[in-house]
């Protein structure tokens, strides 16, 4: 058990915050500044979001695959993914923007990666999705074996029909955007959602501007404006905003654009989303 799990079990939510805080504003400042590409980044407005949330096809739609995909997982496996109301947050972003190329950081149990690519067969046959962690996803011991999901993610996604969407990376993030950009691969959704440290975060939202197709979205998950709670149990994950929060300064041209409620459920009885997007300001 490492010492910031023992805290997490000993410390109310306000400490342990204080604590996340603490130990990653170092590591953050250490980083060099970084290069960002902002001209690629489109504006979007609230309203452009709301128009996400209307379509009630692709409600239905998301109902459908939502009961193929859980049954697929199984339950205990969604304790280890994007709760579900964000899953259908993502789900509708790529059935409404229908994007030909997306790149995911950070598979774990594959929940969010399942939805992706089941959003991408209803858009029609050209969608392709790659997703990456540092770790083997897909082995005996990879984390699903870990949350008691029935399979590994590739033979869920084999299962529902999507498996030839997909492919499977395990390399650190930053290799994957790096190499990505050497290679000029351009990605209409780049969805980051592996470490969550305000070092990391800050690398990879710069270096995925320059992986991204121009009008492209970046969306970033477990992102908490100002660094405050967005559910009831308190915690918080400060890294991406404070990574954010640098990127900003130093770039004028660059916004956040969280998602705020959303019209259907999250979790812990809330509508909250931690969903934001990266935006031209």
């Amino acid at each position: 058990m490492s010492a910031r799990t023992a805290l997490r079990g000993i410390l109310p939510a306000p400490l342990m915050n204080l604590v996340r805080e603490a130990m990653q504003a170092p590591k953050l400042w250490r980083v060099p500044t970084a290069e960002i590409r902002t001209s690629v980044l489109p504006r979007v407005s609230a309203a452009d979001l709301s128009e996400l949330w209307a379509h009630n096809e692709h409600g239905r739609q998301w109902r459908e695959d939502r009961a193929r995909i859980e049954a697929a997982l199984g339950s205990p496996a969604l304790l280890g993914g994007v709760n579900p109301g964000d899953r259908e947050a993502i789900y509708r972003i790529v059935r409404t923007r229908a994007p030909r190329r997306i790149l995911e950081v950070g598979t774990h149990v594959g929940a969010s990666t399942l939805a992706m690519a089941c959003a991408l067969a209803r858009c029609g046959d050209a969608g392709h999705l790659t997703t990456v962690d540092v770790l083997d996803v897909n082995a005996d011991d990879g984390p699903w074996r870990r949350v008691g999901s029935r399979a590994c993610p590739r033979t869920l996604a084999e299962d529902l029909g999507v498996g030839e969407r997909i492919e499977f990376v395990t390399q650190p993030a930053m290799e994957a955007l790096r190499a990505a950009a050497r290679d000029g691969r351009r990605f209409d959704l780049v969805f980051l959602d592996g470490d969550h440290g305000a070092a990391a975060v800050y690398e990879e939202v710069a270096a995925a501007t320059f992986v991204l197709a121009e009008g492209g979205w970046i969306l970033l998950h477990d992102y908490y404006p100002g660094a405050r709670p967005l559910f009831p149990d308190g915690r918080v994950i400060p890294g991406p905003y404070r990574a954010l929060q640098r990127l900003r300064r130093e770039t004028p041209g660059l916004s956040v654009r969280p998602f705020g409620l959303l019209p259907w459920p999250t979790k812990q009885g809330s509508h909250a989303t931690s969903l934001a997007l990266v935006v031209r300001a």
